[in-house]
């Protein structure tokens, strides 16, 4: 049986990606992985506002820990970018302490294909809408702090107060949830009783069907 070319292809690709901050300041592509993380923490601290910078508390706190996710993103078989993700480690969070809730519900594909039937029989238009690093659009309810990353260039002495759901937190995926379905209901859709990934109603005269899949949406 001959390999599959792609596969391998893919499987060399992330061997080449770090898998720790140590090694990104080894590879042979510093320059690309250090320009990557600066342009991700500019993103969380200056554009979305992911965090303040606070001394550390008097008070006991649960500090948790984070780290880089490097990915290298490929287009027509050329490298398109160097993806650096920062990365809340979740697995230490306590319950009732910076975390309560955390489910949020799963997508269904057979509403998919039951939703892709629906706008093929009506002729409707389908559209496609990614959402870019989704979860750092919701905001938390709970106090989260965070150690700072030796790629942050913050004096020592000081953490970090989260105040949007960075990848890796509990409850992460359902305070993204809960932010889109109140900005969904803002625009007059309406959640369908039966399955909570799908919306219903008018804008503008227009009868507007959306299916949510975590980060994508289909309208």
């Amino acid at each position: 049986r001959k390999p599959d070319i792609n596969l391998l292809f893919l499987l060399c690709l992330h061997m080449c990606c770090p898998q720790s901050y140590s090694q990104a300041l080894q590879s042979p592509d510093v320059e690309m992985w250090q320009q990557s993380m600066a342009a991700e923490l500019d993103t969380l601290q200056n554009k979305r506002g992911c965090w303040d910078v606070v001394p550390y508390p008097k008070q006991k706190q649960n500090y948790l820990r984070c780290h880089f996710v490097y990915k290298i993103k490929m287009k027509q078989g050329k490298v398109e970018r160097y993806k650096s993700r920062l990365v809340v480690d979740g697995s230490q969070q306590v319950s009732g302490i910076d975390y309560t809730a955390s489910f949020a519900p799963v997508v269904k594909y057979t509403t998919l294909r039951i939703f892709l039937a629906i706008a093929a029989v009506y002729k409707m238009q389908v559209h496609q809408l990614d959402v870019e690093s989704a979860f750092i659009y919701a905001p938390l309810e709970e106090d989260v702090y965070m150690h700072l990353h030796p790629a942050m260039q913050l004096p020592k002495g000081y953490c970090l107060k989260l105040k949007k759901s960075l990848y890796g937190l509990r409850q992460a995926p359902r305070n993204w949830n809960v932010h889109l379905h109140q900005f969904i209901v803002s625009l007059g859709l309406r959640r369908s009783p039966l399955d909570h990934f799908i919306y219903v109603g008018e804008i503008n005269s227009v009868t507007v069907l959306l299916d949510v899949f975590v980060d994508d949406i289909l309208i």
